[in-house]
């Protein structure tokens, strides 16, 4: 297949640009638990060149993995998974890699990099600037196009030669054609030769990922998602002025956020609101959220909630599951600790046990379950996800024990056979189970991944805190 890099016919004519930055930030990131009973990742995988984007780490569901080595920042720019250089695929190639490498358990070993201006998540930009043969940014070039060229062809305005076959050496175009593509942005790059263009077209986006295939997004506001914001629509009086030394601004989208002078940092977050909207969750009724809390209805995944705050995402209602604390940590509970002997027969088990049965819908059964590889335990309900097939049941319940998948016991089994044999049932089957009411979950391990300070942006002026980098919104593309 015919390229047209600095070995070859075609170089694009750019400036020379060698900034290697972005290696000092290079990090090698373990992560345990990748997939949730149906197979979904429980981080978001987002960009692709199929965007025109490096692919990056979206939303991270922290409470569902275990990161056992760096951390997992949204945004962050992703390199390599397991082993396999992943710059320049396209997002859905990038998820079902992560998916078949970790479909029986194993951690997903990632590399990543803070994006900025010497790695932008933009790919055009990246691959429009020359660098020095056998330095890493020249390699990650040769890299992303390898990749490219299994999902697009490069397009020429030359005529074919007499052993090229169009269409699989080339696509051999007009001009005219050629300049409409590059004007209309779906040329990753473009460059001239000879007197002839050259190019390589962004791979066709493909239809939706399927929810079984999918990974949590960035949550937005479309006719199949809802998101109710963190402002109290129902509060008429009009807010106060603004502290001193606050501004308001607006990002490239529309979005709008608050810029502190006093500190030179960015927020999300209405610094009025905190006054307004209450701040401990068990103060909130049970329609109310907390100030810096907002909560998302997805097509997909549910309804989930986001600390904007602490930079977290969760299943659970922060209120919920604040009173729910608060009555786990009264004396005298009812319920019993997990035995730590996973060889435990049905009927030795002390608490209730029940039988039902859903039917798992494209979306999944409905429920995660918590339970550990390296330790005995058994393995519990976690959450179940509202408007799911378990959800329908309101006799399963966070805490509940697994017993009986489809007649088979699962006492005892590990937490990957578990999710395996769960991934295996097909949407639309039924699917048989026995639980046991009357345990507790036991105790949230400590995240490893902290919130990360926002900063000023690189370029001097204040930044909106888009993940972990150090460009602010109008200087994404920078």
């Amino acid at each position: 297949m015919g390229t047209y890099n600095d070995q070859q016919e075609g170089e694009p004519n750019v400036t020379s640009h060698n900034t290697e930055d972005w290696v000092d930030t290079l990090q090698n990131v373990q992560v345990h638990q990748v997939l949730d009973a149906d197979g979904r990742l429980n981080f978001g995988i987002e960009g692709g060149a199929d965007n025109a984007e490096f692919p990056y780490i979206g939303v991270v569901f922290y409470n569902e993995i275990k990161i056992t080595q760096g951390s997992l920042n949204f945004h962050d720019v992703l390199l390599e998974v397991n082993g396999n250089k992943v710059a320049g695929c396209c997002q859905r190639d990038v998820i079902r890699l992560i998916q078949h490498t970790c479909v029986d358990g194993s951690p997903a070993k990632l590399l990543t990099a803070q994006t900025g201006h010497s790695l932008p998540h933009d790919v055009r930009q990246y691959l429009s600037q020359r660098f020095e043969k056998g330095s890493i940014n020249h390699d990650l070039q040769q890299s992303i196009r390898d990749n490219l060229y299994l999902r697009t062809v490069p397009c020429t305005t030359r005529e074919p030669r007499n052993d090229e076959t169009p269409g699989m050496d080339y696509c051999f175009i007009s001009k005219n054609k050629f300049l409409q593509m590059e004007a209309s942005g779906q040329l990753l790059e473009s460059g001239e030769y000879d007197g002839n263009y050259y190019g390589t077209p962004m791979p066709p986006r493909e239809s939706p990922v399927t929810s079984l295939e999918s990974s949590p997004s960035h949550p937005a506001v479309t006719k199949d998602n809802q998101v109710h914001p963190m402002e109290n629509d129902s509060v008429d009086k009009p807010l106060e002025s603004l502290p001193d030394n606050w501004e308001v601004a607006y990002t490239d989208n529309g979005d709008r956020y608050f810029i502190d002078h006093n500190s030179g940092t960015t927020h999300w977050l209405d610094p009025r609101l905190a006054k307004e909207q209450k701040t401990d969750p068990l103060d909130c009724e049970n329609d109310e959220l907390p100030f810096g809390w907002e909560r998302v209805d997805d097509r997909v995944y549910g309804t989930y909630y986001i600390d904007h705050i602490n930079r977290k995402t969760q299943y659970n209602n922060p209120v919920d599951e604040a009173k729910q604390d608060m009555f786990d940590n009264k004396p005298n509970q009812d319920l019993k600790a997990l035995p730590t002997n996973t060889d435990v027969h049905p009927s030795l088990l002390t608490g209730q046990r029940y039988n039902t049965a859903i039917h798992k819908s494209p979306q999944g059964l409905g429920f995660t379950v918590v339970g550990s590889d390296t330790t005995p335990q058994l393995l519990q309900i976690k959450n179940v996800v509202p408007n799911s097939p378990a959800s329908e049941d309101s006799n399963i319940t966070s805490g509940d024990v697994l017993v009986y998948i489809n007649e088979q016991c699962v006492l005892g089994m590990s937490h990957k056979d578990v999710i395996r044999l769960l991934q295996s049932i097909q949407p639309g089957e039924r699917v048989s189970l026995q639980l046991c009411h009357g345990y507790r979950l036991p105790p949230e391990q400590p995240e490893l991944a902290t919130p990360t300070r926002v900063g000023p942006c690189r370029y001097g002026c204040p930044r909106p805190p888009r993940g972990s980098g150090s460009r602010c919104w109008t200087h994404r593309r920078a």
